[in-house]
């Protein structure tokens, strides 16, 4: 996970940016802090240091921040079936002869925002010669988990 602290000037830009462009930015925000190593600023010679993602999601409305987290379900989802496929080693042509579809309907499939059927999914994921599995978490805590 990255530590992610920005700057006060873009602290500035960020505030002026209307709920929706501020809704973005923090998904892209959210998504950067979920794949990778420490992501830090330092402006040499200067010792002030801005905000975490942390402080900006807690200074932020709360509509704000769930309209970014269901853009960062959408775009993670979405990395993972690329990253799915370039694990089996399979080329967006070798997975679309698998599905019996045509190339570009599985980079339409991969696409950032696309929200696709579990249907399509568990299809996709066979493709791929994978099982798709779902882990529900309940309220208590607790795990049910089926293979569909």
């Amino acid at each position: 996970m990255w530590a992610i602290i920005t700057t006060d000037r873009f602290d500035r830009w960020f505030t002026s940016l209307n709920d929706i462009d501020r809704a973005s930015v923090l998904a892209a925000l959210m998504v950067l802090r979920e794949k990778g190593p420490g992501l830090t600023h330092y402006q040499k010679g200067s010792n002030a240091m801005g905000r975490t993602l942390e402080q900006i999601i807690a200074d932020e409305k709360p509509d704000v921040v769930a309209d970014a987290q269901v853009i960062v379900a959408d775009i993670l989802l979405n990395i993972h079936l690329a990253e799915l496929r370039e694990k089996v080693q399979k080329t967006q042509v070798e997975m679309a002869e698998a599905l019996g579809i045509k190339q570009p309907t599985v980079a339409v499939m991969e696409k950032p925002g696309r929200d696709l059927k579990l249907s399509s999914l568990k299809r996709y994921v066979e493709a791929a010669g994978g099982k798709l599995r779902m882990d529900v978490e309940l309220p208590d805590g607790s795990h049910y988990e089926f293979v569909l």
